[in-house]
């Protein structure tokens, strides 16, 4: 069943029912939609019919919140009682679907640009813009295409903002670990700290196949352990040449049954691409990894060549005495 929090799905789903094609700016004037208490909202039910003829009344646009109903007053100064439903034809499967996805969306875009929990509820100002934009759409008005550009570029430019500030925190970080016992850190600057040294063969080389645990993270200043996990596996088995630059001469280092952790810088690393959700461009990588074996594979051996068939022996024709 939809609980009380559904209601911003139903609020995204008018927005996909009513609302198409390129939207105008709101108007100057127009602003966010708030909560009003239950007392406001029996009064706006009680004058709805005085509220049309009101300029000051139908002006800013009225949302009232009652458990899992949402009663609201267009610009036309016309009140709607509307509740959540549970889908149970295709149209409103689709309209929940879009809605969750769109919820879920909003959050990722919270979460990656401003630094927010993934599961952050909205801001009240926040949740009264997009209360505001979920009645403008449904009263039909329209965005231009210029202000939704405009829209992007400021969002383009907090995210060029947040990903410029982390990188500079995890660059510091990266700076003072040099300078800390215990880390090792290679002409090429890879950085790393031994676990554990291993008793097993060594000599790994870019072309050797091995099997190995590994945790790779992303510095990201404020997370737990001010890193976020990117990639996880046990038991796997690659070939090191098929490595990022930092991973490939760090595991030449090791042997079997070694444990080290690598810091890795965005040269040795994925440089400028973002590759994941959680590796994006010039991330400092944390590579955690242990190498259980190297992995003996076996020569494939050449059939051996087959002599060519010998066609039987002709017997000579002899030639009639006749």
């Amino acid at each position: 069943m939809l609980k009380g929090k559904n209601i911003i799905i139903l609020l995204i789903v008018l927005v996909a029912l009513f609302s198409c094609g390129a939207k105008k700016k709101p108007a100057a004037e127009a602003s966010p939609a708030s909560s009003a208490s239950a007392s406001d909202a029996a009064t706006d039910t009680a004058s709805d019919a005085n509220a049309a003829a009101s300029a000051d009344i139908v002006k800013p646009e009225h949302i009232v919140i009652s458990g899992n109903q949402i009663s609201v007053r267009d610009g036309d100064g016309k009140v709607k009682s509307i509740s959540p439903v549970v889908p149970s034809n295709t149209p409103e499967e689709v309209a929940y679907a879009l809605a969750m996805q769109t919820v879920g969306n909003i959050r990722g875009i919270y979460s990656e640009v401003y630094g927010r929990e993934i599961k952050q509820a909205p801001t009240d100002s926040e949740m009264g813009a997009f209360l505001q934009g979920v009645l403008d759409a449904y009263s039909g008005q329209e965005i231009e295409y210029e202000y939704f550009m405009e829209i992007g570029n400021k969002l383009k430019a907090d995210s060029d903002a947040a990903v410029a500030k982390l990188a500079e925190e995890a660059k510091s970080y990266f700076e003072t670990l040099a300078t800390r016992p215990g880390i090792i850190k290679t002409n090429s600057g890879l950085m790393y700290e031994i676990v554990s040294e291993g008793t097993g063969n060594g000599g790994i080389t870019e072309s050797s196949k091995v099997n190995v645990d590994y945790v790779m993270s992303v510095y990201k200043k404020g997370e737990p352990n001010d890193m976020v996990q990117a990639d996880k596996n046990e038991g796997i088995e690659f070939r090191v040449s098929n490595l990022i630059p930092g991973a490939i001469e760090g595991i030449k280092l090791m042997k079997e049954g070694a444990e080290y952790i690598f810091y890795i810088n965005p040269e040795l690393g994925y440089g400028p691409v973002a590759v994941s959700p959680v590796i994006g461009p010039n991330s400092y990588l944390i590579f955690k990894v242990k190498v259980n074996k190297i992995v003996v594979e076996e020569k494939a051996v050449a059939p051996a060549a087959q002599e060519p068939a010998q066609e039987p022996a002709q017997e000579p024709v002899q030639e009639s005495a006749n």
